[in-house]
């Protein structure tokens, strides 16, 4: 049993041998606040996801401190900040309530789907080139925590194709950038305000990657977990450009493409 400390409270999960169910959540979390068509004051401010909790976490300091200050935990002891002069009584709530509302995504990005096209109509090159970010993207994600040592290994090298796809882009991924999903939300958040056709050719080809693992556990309930997580990508695409979701996840479950060009052969049957 473990316990995991995010925005959201506290998160209990069990130690599994395959991705904990908190995974999971967390994913779910992330897939829904960070690549929904809004943007948080957060994202609009550029803010790194852990300056972001750090935020978070000084705020329920100034909430708790009027009230808790000198208290002794053992490992830890609220300070006494009254020596600062100022009323926390009034500006630890508004400071929590500020940072609890920078989380929300409720600021319209950039309105890029008027412009929208169908998947295949999209230009080979740049939807190669989404498709390919998002596979990798599903590969760094099961590498870079695999029980596996050879795995682990090759997370650096698809990290590093990774920075060189963005990078083509204008976007330069920070050197010190932690965890598969500050890099999976940083990227999606980028697109989602930049190139709306490639945002969708990446979450395709991330739900790709992630459905081609469909079948390998020996446990059908880790199966059916991975299924639905692969198409919880498919799912946050653009409909107007992605319309026939549940179509194209089923020809990726039956062919399980096992590389790029078979993907797109499957995009370009459905005439998605």
């Amino acid at each position: 049993m473990g316990i995991d400390v995010t925005p959201l409270g506290l998160v209990f999960w069990d130690d599994m041998a395959s991705v904990p169910a908190y995974t999971y959540a967390w994913q779910s979390y992330v897939e829904i606040a960070m690549m929904s068509q809004k943007n948080s004051i957060f994202d609009k401010l550029g803010l790194p996801e852990p300056s972001r909790h750090v935020l978070f976490v000084i705020s329920l300091f100034a909430l708790a401190s009027p009230y808790l200050a000198g208290a002794d935990f053992g490992a830890f002891k609220f300070p006494n900040l009254s020596h600062l002069g100022l009323n926390l009584y009034v500006i630890g709530p508004v400071f929590f309530l500020a940072c609890v509302l920078c989380y929300i995504p409720f600021w319209p990005k950039s309105d890029v789907n008027e412009k929208s096209r169908s998947l295949s109509s999209i230009s080979r090159e740049k939807l190669r080139s989404g498709l390919s970010l998002g596979w990798q993207l599903g590969r760094y994600e099961f590498a870079a925590d695999s029980i596996f040592e050879e795995a682990r290994q090759a997370a650096p090298e698809i990290l590093r194709d990774i920075r060189e796809i963005t990078h083509h882009d204008s976007l330069d991924l920070p050197e010190n950038i932690v965890g598969f999903q500050a890099l999976m939300s940083k990227i999606l958040n980028f697109y989602s305000s930049t190139d709306i056709e490639k945002h969708c050719a990446i979450l395709v080809g991330n739900s790709a990657m992630r459905a081609s693992l469909v079948g390998a556990s020996k446990d059908p309930d880790s199966n059916q977990e991975m299924k639905r997580l692969a198409y919880s990508s498919l799912q946050e695409a653009d409909s107007s450009i992605v319309s026939k979701k549940e179509s194209l996840f089923e020809e990726i479950i039956r062919k399980k493409p096992s590389n790029i060009p078979e993907l797109i052969e499957i995009i370009e049957g459905l005439q998605t």
